[in-house]
């Protein structure tokens, strides 16, 4: 898949910006506070239905407009168009697929399938569980948007469980409906941790892969430091991906999900919230060893963030159309070795739009599009 129009009115300093793109790569050009990541910032939002940058929709209207345009004309691996509008109101959001305006934003949500490394990413290795909880989510979903209702189910249970145990705190609690909310709530975080597990699997290979070549050029780095993923649940139980032992299914990590309540169940009522489940789990990155999170150097740890996004490009790509990779300001974060290698894998996918701030050197034969005061300079 590869964007062959892109249209922005009035999001951020776009007031009026028309793209014609091709497939390949393509570099976005400007000096910082210009607008180069509030073009990409749109096209994740058609991708994830959410700014990678903030999670309140207003910010993405320009000040003083009344709401903002996203148009989006592609061309998928079929060679079919697809055009996907998302107009932001301060009110109510609405989206239309080629041109027919559709009863709800998830029915054209993630139909431009895209993949993003910015800057913030670096909390991917570096940050909090949630952080990567969210990666993982957001990858499930783009490979299969029924996981996005299998989430949104286990959300809902989840907060109708602390509900009842955080009003009945450190009272008497109804135990045939707390028991119903819990039956309720293990189902679905079974199905979303079973997900999971299975995601992060599929994920060890190519990461390695992908790290490994990233690395690979620099004199400085030992290759043998390759990187593990383990899932860690809340549990305590931790399981290696991409090893021989066999995944749990849904069923048994409900009955582990089960047994770790009946264990915490005093905690639980005492402290009004659910201590086990999905809401609670992470993704351990190793290399080698030792914990990426402590122990990478700042260049091991971009190469990590940059490794998962190659990787989840593949593993969505395996369910539909290859996604669309987006690298908001990398090549300013990477050294030549890792910057050449980055530029070699590019030509492998439909279509790379890349930012850089004006004098950045990128090692890419690519058309570029200069940026100003959100306007593109022909």
């Amino acid at each position: 898949m590869y964007l062959s129009k892109l249209g922005l009115t009035d999001v951020r300093n776009h007031q009026a910006t028309q793209l014609t793109l091709g497939p390949g790569p393509v570099v976005v050009s400007g000096a910082n506070a210009q607008g180069k990541t509030n073009l990409v910032e749109a096209i994740h939002y058609l991708g994830v239905g959410s700014s990678h940058r903030t999670s309140n929709d207003r910010a993405l209207i320009r000040q003083s407009a009344e709401r903002a345009l996203i148009r989006a004309e592609a061309v998928t691996d079929a060679q079919a168009r697809l055009v996907v509008t998302v107009e932001l109101n301060p009110g109510k959001n609405r989206a239309a697929v080629n041109d027919v305006v559709v009863p709800s934003m998830g029915e054209a949500i993630g139909l431009i399938r895209m993949v993003m490394l910015a800057p913030e990413d670096i909390a991917l290795v570096r940050g909090e569980p949630n952080d990567r909880r969210r990666f993982l989510d957001q990858l499930l979903g783009s490979r299969r948007a029924s996981y996005k209702g299998v989430l949104a189910d286990a959300d809902k249970a989840l907060r109708q469980r602390n509900a009842l145990l955080k009003d009945a705190r450190g009272q008497a609690i109804d135990e045939d409906v707390l028991a119903a909310y819990t039956e309720t709530w293990l189902h679905h975080a079974a199905l979303v941790t079973a997900a999971r597990i299975a995601g992060v699997n599929a994920l060890a290979a190519p990461l390695i892969e992908a790290y490994g070549d990233l690395v690979s050029a620099s004199p400085s780095q030992d290759v043998h430091r390759l990187p593990t993923l383990d899932y860690v649940m809340a549990t305590g139980e931790r399981i290696t991906a991409h090893s021989d032992a066999a995944l749990p299914s849904a069923r048994d990590i409900q009955d582990q999900l089960q047994a770790a309540l009946m264990q915490k169940a005093d905690d639980e009522r005492r402290r009004g919230v659910t201590l086990v489940g999905p809401q609670r789990d992470d993704l351990f990155i190793r290399l080698g060893e030792l914990p990426a999170k402590d122990f990478a150097s700042h260049g091991e740890l971009w190469s990590l963030a940059l490794g998962l996004k190659l990787a989840t490009v593949g593993i969505i790509a395996e369910t539909g159309d290859q996604p669309i990779l987006i690298l908001d300001d990398v090549f300013a974060e990477l050294d030549q070795y890792r910057a050449e290698r980055l530029a070699q894998r590019c030509v492998d996918f439909d279509q790379v739009i890349m930012t850089v701030a004006t004098g950045t050197p990128v090692p890419v034969d690519a058309p570029t599009i200069m940026i100003e005061g959100g306007q593109v300079l022909l």
